[in-house]
């Protein structure tokens, strides 16, 4: 069991910067291509007490920014539609998280003990909670700025691709 050994447990518990879990967060993701995998690891983390729950919030906010790695991955060799959505999916967490760590900066605390009293103060089920509701928070802050991020992204990828095969009879009318 990784509680057992005393210098990784020293490590984890020491780790009380919000900025440096972003970043554990953002690079255990991007390393394993999946957020999914990074946010159970630190929910097993919390219920053995190897991280305070705040961490673990700051630890999620960095796997949402690395699950954006694939599709940035994915789209290097792809048209400009594709590093276009990858740019959306970035921007869409990197500014989503700025959000939060205002809301956070006020009081992380009470994000916690609200997820506590939800999950019945099991750490494990805390660290679920508080991934799915920093995402539903994210999209409904995010929801109105859609527009100008799309914007923003035809801004840093400019023109279009050129369409090979395509004829006139193929467009829908309107």
């Amino acid at each position: 069991e990784i509680k057992e050994d005393p210098a990784v447990a020293g490590l984890l518990q020491s780790l009380d910067n919000p900025f440096l879990a972003t970043l554990m967060g953002f690079a255990i993701t991007t390393i394993v291509q999946s957020s999914s995998v990074t946010v159970s690891i630190v929910l097993l983390m919390a219920q053995q007490d190897l991280l305070t729950l705040p961490i673990c919030i700051y630890i999620i906010l960095g796997c949402n920014i690395g699950a954006c790695s694939t599709a940035v991955l994915a789209s290097l060799s792809g048209k400009k539609d594709a590093k276009r959505a990858a740019l959306i999916h970035v921007l869409f967490n990197v500014i989503g998280t700025i959000f939060m760590y205002a809301f956070f900066a006020f009081d992380v605390e009470l994000f916690v003990s609200i997820m506590s009293k939800i999950a019945g103060n099991d750490a494990g089920r805390v660290v679920a909670f508080s991934h799915l509701f920093i995402k539903i928070i994210q999209v409904i802050i995010m929801t109105p700025f859609i527009g100008p991020i799309v914007k923003l992204t035809e801004f840093f990828i400019p023109g279009e691709d050129k369409k090979i095969g395509y004829r006139e009879s193929y467009q829908l009318i309107s």
